[in-house]
């Protein structure tokens, strides 16, 4: 939302870590730019991307660098002015990123991402970003004696680990969702943990049905249908049928063939469990 100060929360980290006031920086528009941005600060804040074009199909390559932020890999480039010389970058990194509208094509990209939705400013309650950041830069040394703490207790909470303990996980990103488990059990915030995690798999189901066309399409098929849920179906059938539902409800469908369809059908699976479909192709 513009002019919600969605860009504040992250600059006050920055000034946490740096010392000093620093202002969010604009999403680089080449690859090397990026690389170099990530791999020379503990920390980013990227405001506004969703002007950055990561929706392009010519700039999908950003999309898996921010995946890899998340997850981490060696992303290799070669030397200026060197014939067959490279360098390897560990792409590993905190990053906050601000958008009025969901920037991110793809759903390897949207599960990686944790969404919060800002208000706007309410101008009785507002408070200059200037001020915040002083108050932080204030009590800089006693915020950051608690994280020191907060690191400490997460050792802990690790070497006191107890597998047993540990809820069924209900996303896709299951490493990190253990960590944040293996804290909440040594905190005592089990429920609330599990609360934030069914919050963010219900954001994501509603996100990634929203942003790609395979999953919006069966998800107005399910929908038209409720007997459907369970079915088998053959991607051609499922083709016609929703081909047939567009047409009643005079929507353009982007797949214009059967083979199109079932193609995208099956680049698409992994989102679609976002809705409980499964692939039964090694079944039969």
């Amino acid at each position: 939302m513009e002019g919600s100060g969605k860009s504040t929360p992250g600059e006050l980290q920055l000034a946490l870590i740096a010392g000093r006031a620093k202002d969010a920086q604009a999403m680089p528009r080449e690859t090397g730019d990026l690389i170099a941005a990530v791999t020379h600060s503990p920390y980013l804040v990227f405001d506004n991307i969703d002007r950055a074009g990561l929706d392009d199909k010519r700039n999908a390559h950003f999309n898996d660098v921010i995946c890899h932020l998340a997850t981490g890999a060696e992303f290799p480039l070669r030397i200026l002015f060197k014939t067959n010389e490279k360098v390897s970058f560990t792409l590993r990194n905190h990053l906050i990123t601000s958008a009025c509208t969901n920037p991110f094509p793809y759903s390897d990209t949207q599960r990686r991402v944790i969404q919060f939705e800002v208000a706007p400013a309410v101008a009785a309650n507002l408070v200059p970003k200037e001020k915040l950041i002083q108050d932080v830069l204030d009590h800089r040394p006693e915020m950051l004696a608690e994280y020191i703490l907060r690191t400490q207790n997460i050792l802990r909470a690790h070497l006191s680990f107890d597998k047993n303990t540990i809820p069924t996980y209900v996303s896709a990103m299951t490493e990190y969702e253990h960590y944040t488990y293996v804290c909440a059990r040594f905190d005592g915030t089990i429920p609330e943990m599990q609360d934030a995690w069914s919050a963010y798999v219900d954001k994501y189901t509603e996100t990634i049905s929203e942003v790609n066309p395979m999953v919006f399409a069966l998800r107005l098929w399910l929908g038209q249908d409720r007997s459907r849920a369970g079915q088998w179906v053959s991607p051609t059938q499922l083709f016609v049928e929703i081909q047939a539902l567009f047409a009643l409800l005079k929507q353009k469908l982007i797949y214009t063939a059967a083979n199109s369809f079932s193609r995208a059908l099956m680049k698409n699976l992994k989102p679609l469990t976002c809705l409980g479909f499964e692939d039964h192709r090694s079944n039969t």
